[in-house]
């Protein structure tokens, strides 16, 4: 081979082997940066790499912690921020920082369509591996079933106090509850028979019925016999106790429920006083419950009858202060008394505007018997004072609620009643209470007056052939010309 061809060659050997060897001399190196939070640590396998070298970075964390993500805090960089452990490609520095969060997840309480319990904590957090323990308080009338869970194996399910071990995730259990059964009978005295409308007893005679559920009863009486009462055992209680046809509300227990009935037929003892006797009879009669019976007390020579007494609170007399009045008899043997008295004095409650007074006041009454006065007002009126035909009878006449001491004499007394904010003392009369009720003639005269000028105004300027407007300037001038020649 020719010298300078040999030269040439060996030229382009040596330039080839310097592109070749080039790139590895002169490879750029970057940085990579790890920081971490609290709870861990971080590593990488390499701190200056060379540009597009592959390193591994990994995250630590300490005891009862667990890694959260990755962040990116200088530098591009292809990364999967939710994964612990990972290569990475640096082609240019970078700066990462590795975040931990505490180790715990979250036991959630649910429950079914029946919110029949309460728990030991409807929401908590616990670490993985710890032991769970949650207990179950069913209300009142509800049993507990059991508990499911789809995050978790439930050993004891069944049971009221539920454990486990905490996995690593969160847990959701669901508590199922079941209303109670209960039994309950329905029992009848003599008289009547009883039962429950809509439901058949079982073969032993009881119903069922769950915690709050509404049972109808219906009580029925045979012949002269009435039904008088319902009563219950074990926390039932009848709505209208006194009705044959009512309900009541299952409590969470088996119970009995009784219907009472009795004899529809009943005494009446009819007696009066000395100073008068009954019509049509007196002495002992038989008298059905709610029969109504005529009364007629009739007074002797030198008495006044007084007043109706019956020894049952529920006898009713249509007017307990009149001679003639009617009876209704009690579902209770009773004694009823015309009560008459000696020379006697008439109390007499006249009508008044306004209000009204207890009726029981107005009747026959004993010197010096003291008697309740209550003056009730009406809507809009309020009460002002007592009046009476005897003066001092009235303890109190400025007092709606006080007594009357009877005279010797008959008396009248009334109520006076006024309306609300009038002031007035004896009543309220139609123009005190209406201000603009009386005749306006002030305004009548104003009118008449702004007539009669506008009359003459139109005269002057029909005779004249004169505009208002000259009138109305006119009269002006005249009328400053004379106040000037005045002052």
């Amino acid at each position: 081979m020719h010298r300078r061809s040999f030269r040439l060659v060996l030229l382009l050997l040596i330039f080839a082997l310097f592109l070749t060897a080039a790139p590895v001399a002169f490879a750029q190196t970057v940085s990579v940066g790890i920081t971490h939070g609290s709870g861990g640590n971080a590593t990488t396998s390499k701190v200056d790499p060379e540009s597009g070298e592959t390193v591994t970075i990994k995250a630590i964390p300490e005891r009862g912690y667990r890694f959260d993500h990755w962040e990116l805090v200088k530098g591009n960089l292809s990364l999967d921020d939710e994964k612990e452990e990972q290569e990475i490609v640096p082609e240019e520095d970078v700066e990462l920082k590795a975040h931990f969060v505490p180790d715990v997840y979250t036991v959630k309480v649910e429950m079914d369509d029946q919110e029949g319990g309460s728990f030991s904590f409807y929401e908590k957090e616990f670490a993985p591996g710890d032991e769970v323990s949650i207990t179950v308080k069913p209300y009142e009338g509800f049993q507990f079933v059991k508990w499911t869970s789809l995050d978790v194996e439930l050993a004891n399910a069944s049971e009221h106090t539920l454990t486990f071990t905490m996995p690593r995730q969160n847990v959701t259990l669901t508590a199922f509850f079941d209303l109670i059964t209960y039994r309950f009978r329905v029992v009848s005295g003599g008289g009547g028979t009883a039962g429950v409308e809509g439901l058949r007893p079982n073969r032993s005679g009881e119903y069922e019925c769950k915690y709050g559920d509404e049972i109808e009863l219906l009580a029925e009486a045979n012949d002269n016999y009435l039904f008088s009462g319902w009563t219950a055992t074990n926390g039932a209680h009848v709505t209208t106790p006194d009705s044959p046809s009512t309900s009541l509300i299952c409590p969470a227990s088996d119970f009995t429920v009784r219907a009472q009935f009795a004899s529809a037929i009943k005494d009446l003892t009819v007696t009066s006083t000395e100073g008068g006797s009954v019509s049509p009879q007196e002495g002992k009669l038989r008298l059905g419950v709610e029969n109504i019976m005529e009364l007629f007390a009739v007074p002797e020579e030198g008495y006044v009858f007084s007043k109706w007494e019956c020894s049952s609170e529920e006898g009713r007399f249509s007017d307990p202060k009149s001679a003639s009045a009617t009876f209704t008899m009690p579902d209770a043997d009773c004694t009823v008394t015309a009560v008459f008295i000696k020379g006697g004095y008439k109390l007499t409650i006249l009508p008044t505007v306004g209000g009204r007074v207890n009726e029981s006041a107005a009747g026959n009454y004993e010197m010096n018997e003291q008697v309740p006065l209550i003056a009730t007002p009406e809507e809009g009126y309020e009460f002002s004072r007592w009046e009476s035909t005897v003066k001092g009878v009235v303890w109190d006449e400025s007092a709606a609620e006080t007594v009357a001491t009877i005279p010797g004499k008959d008396v009248k007394i009334t109520a006076v009643f006024t309306l609300k904010g009038s002031g007035a003392a004896g009543g309220v009369s139609d123009q005190d209470s209406d201000p603009g009720s009386g005749f306006p003639w002030a305004a009548l005269i104003v009118v008449l007056l702004l007539s009669a000028a506008a009359i003459g105004l139109i005269i002057v300027r029909e005779r004249y052939n004169l505009s208002y407007r000259y009138l109305i300037k006119k009269w002006m001038r005249n009328l400053f010309h004379r106040e000037d020649d005045e002052s």
